[in-house]
């Protein structure tokens, strides 16, 4: 047997020099291939939302803690007030306003949702009455008969 090609690792020569001529055809035997780790994809998506809610929480939690001044909130023809932190009454005002807004958002979508429904559903019957054309136009082949 001849040694090492150069340019080739030994384990790399002894694979291809290790390779059986069999009825014209020639079968190489290969090393199992190493099994590669698994990727928990999961786990790593977790870990994104983890580091990006730290991320958009950390200026929210600093502005909480730097505004820490008492307001009196009242409502005006009751009389009824209370007092909260300033950085409490602007962060739930804040929550209030986007949720505000994806109602209006998801309201003002319906009328094109309903709109994508309908044109479902047309595709369906027009995709129907294709095929049901299909089937009127062309005959069932038949074969002829016997002699």
């Amino acid at each position: 047997m001849a040694g090492p090609i150069p340019g080739i690792c030994a384990q790399t020569a002894s694979v291809r020099m290790a390779s059986v001529r069999m009825a014209g055809t020639e079968t190489r035997h290969r090393p199992p291939r190493a099994e590669l780790p698994t990727v928990d994809m999961k786990g790593r998506l977790h870990m994104l939302f983890l580091i990006v809610t730290c991320i958009l929480f950390l200026p929210i939690v600093l502005f909480a803690l730097s505004n820490t001044e008492i307001v009196h909130l009242g409502l005006w023809p009751t009389g009824y007030g209370i007092d909260a932190p300033i950085s409490l009454t602007i962060l739930i005002a804040m929550a209030l306003a986007f949720l505000l807004g994806a109602v209006v958002v998801w309201i003002s979508e319906l009328s094109q949702r309903r709109r994508a429904r309908r044109a479902e559903r047309t595709v369906k019957l027009l995709e129907a009455q294709i095929e049901d054309l299909k089937a009127r136009a062309m005959p069932p082949l038949s074969l002829p008969p016997a002699a």
